[in-house]
């Protein structure tokens, strides 16, 4: 899925997104 490719595009900075919902950067 979509949301996939952005949570791991993030990992190495923070989960910033989870499930598709937009979360805190870091958090």
């Amino acid at each position: 899925p979509v949301y996939k490719r952005l949570q791991t595009s993030t990992s190495e900075s923070g989960p910033k997104y989870t499930l598709g919902k937009p979360r805190a950067h870091g958090s």
